[in-house]
């Protein structure tokens, strides 16, 4: 279960944010918020819903995202 959001200055992103700092495009992110690419995925992007159409990441959840994906990347290579 996810920590409740609480006013500790953790930004909420949209996914067209998140696409900025990833460098990635807009529907790249959104594939990788669909079911099929959560399933795929050994580290799914942390995402959260609010409406059908309203998916948002926190930003120290997607921090934590990239940090996991880079140290699963390194214990690959050793």
């Amino acid at each position: 279960m996810h920590p409740i959001i609480n006013d500790d200055g953790d930004e909420v992103l949209t996914l067209r944010e998140v696409a900025r700092i990833l460098k990635a495009s807009t529907k790249q992110v959104y594939e990788l918020t669909r079911s099929r690419g959560q399933a795929r995925s050994t580290i799914p992007l942390p995402v959260f819903t609010i409406h059908s159409k309203m998916k948002r990441v926190r930003k120290s959840d997607l921090r934590a995202w990239l940090n996991g994906l880079i140290d699963a990347q390194t214990q690959k290579r050793k």
